[in-house]
């Protein structure tokens, strides 16, 4: 089954148009993409590995992240990608909105961070999509993607979310 997104201009006004995923937007339209950040409660940062038959960065670390389906919220998105890629259940009180940015001509996209006690083994990863799970440091966060080891959108990410991460992470160590 295709996987449908709503369309939006650049000021991320509804244009109400349905859209099929793997088609080029049309010039001047959007979709709406979301990034979750699971910290674990010891301020440990969640990354799954994606599958090796994966078309875009195969075999490279990423938190959970995905596009908005037709008629979702991204915090619906969140927590749908969230349950999907790890069997990890939220709800939207549990959603940290860190930020919103737009990457120009593509997608607009809000991060959201989720505080959780996790056990790696508990994970439910999603065939297909992803093969393995690891709780890093940020420091080991930065070294995967000094590394070229991160899928190549938390490139662009991980700066402008990293004041707002180690802000969680250090009211996590002072508990």
């Amino acid at each position: 089954m295709d996987e449908l997104w709503d369309l939006y201009d650049e000021n991320r006004l509804p244009l109400g148009i349905t859209w099929t995923r793997g088609n080029d937007l049309p010039k001047g339209t959007y979709h709406l993409v979301i990034g979750v950040w699971v910290i674990n409660t010891d301020g440990r940062i969640l990354l799954t590995l994606r599958d090796a038959k994966k078309e875009l960065w195969p075999l490279k670390w990423e938190n959970t992240g995905g596009s908005a389906l037709c008629g979702e919220t991204s915090a619906e998105a969140a927590i749908r990608e969230l349950f999907e890629e790890t069997g990890l259940v939220v709800s939207s009180k549990d959603l940290l909105h860190l930020c919103s940015f737009t990457y120009p001509g593509r997608a607009h996209v809000d991060n959201y961070a989720v505080i959780l006690n996790i056990s790696l083994d508990k994970l439910q990863l999603q065939q297909g999509e992803t093969i393995d799970a690891r709780l890093v440091t940020f420091d080991e966060l930065l070294t995967l993607r000094d590394e070229g080891k991160l899928a190549e959108p938390l490139n662009d990410r991980i700066p402008v979310l990293s004041d707002k991460l180690l802000g969680i992470i250090r009211s996590l160590e002072k508990r």
